[in-house]
């Protein structure tokens, strides 16, 4: 299974370098365990990096704060970064794909009057449903 092959793989990457921040490299397994989960498929390095950075800047103390500007840039690339991963498994047909169910949940949502999400909410709550697992985590770190 996907999260059994992520394990393995993050186990082996620390048993070749004999080494490993254990803290660091967790939270990006998580992220990218998280988006396997939710979206079907990982995270690119550089959407590790912007997950990291929008979690910062919701911890910054204030809007005038550099890391609260960089988690307002991170989370508009984020979103688009989620924006395209929906268009594209839809456009390659691969929504009723088993690893898909989670993105599948969402696309198939409706609002109260019984109307689909539009992409825009879809791809807000796939970049929210993998933060909000990631932060959990991370707190736990």
């Amino acid at each position: 299974s996907g999260p059994r092959r992520a394990v393995a793989a993050f186990l082996h990457g620390v048993g070749q370098r004999g080494e490993t921040a254990i803290a660091k490299e967790l939270k990006g397994w998580a992220l990218d365990l998280f988006a396997e989960l939710f979206t079907g498929e990982g995270l690119l390095e550089e959407e590790i990096g912007l997950f990291i950075a929008y979690n910062r800047g919701l911890l910054a103390l204030g809007r005038w704060d550099q890391s609260y500007r960089a988690g307002r840039a991170a989370l508009a690339r984020l979103q688009e970064a989620m924006t395209r991963r929906l268009r594209a498994v839809r456009a390659q047909g691969l929504l009723d794909r088993p690893e898909r169910w989670g993105l599948k949940v969402l696309c198939e949502a409706t609002d109260p009057d019984g109307r689909p999400w539009p992409e825009e909410r879809i791809a807000t709550a796939m970049l929210l449903n993998i933060w909000g697992a990631y932060t959990e985590t991370a707190s736990l770190l």
